[in-house]
């Protein structure tokens, strides 16, 4: 019976931690934009963002697709790698951070698949 619920304890542990790596926003900034999946710029203020940010500091507070993103140092590791360009024309998505993690969102929804 201990070993019964020691197995289902392991495995809900595995599962937990998949879901986390599956759903979570891990971000790998790379040095040039041939490598990236997506082009970002970041804007000077909130109403000019596509998505508003908020690094965690840690993957298991890196939500969904919702903003909350965790940088993390090795590429392997990323869901999504991304570059930052200078110029906002060349942007495929415009970020704002913001110092609250309840304040995370997509404000241009229709620019979510990018970061599926």
């Amino acid at each position: 019976m201990v070993i019964k619920r020691i197995e289902v304890f392991v495995i809900y542990l595995f599962l937990q931690s998949l879901s986390s790596t599956i759903f979570a926003q891990n971000i790998f900034q790379v040095r040039n934009a041939g490598q990236a999946d997506v082009k970002v710029f970041e804007v000077n203020n909130s109403g000019s963002a596509d998505l508003l940010v908020y690094k965690v500091n840690n993957p298991g507070e890196a939500k969904r697709n919702n903003g909350h993103w965790f940088f993390v140092k090795n590429s392997g590791l990323a869901t999504k790698k991304i570059f930052f360009v200078k110029n906002q024309g060349l942007a495929d998505l415009k970020i704002y951070y913001v110092k609250n993690s309840g304040l995370a969102r997509w404000v241009n929804r229709r620019k979510m698949h990018l970061m599926r």
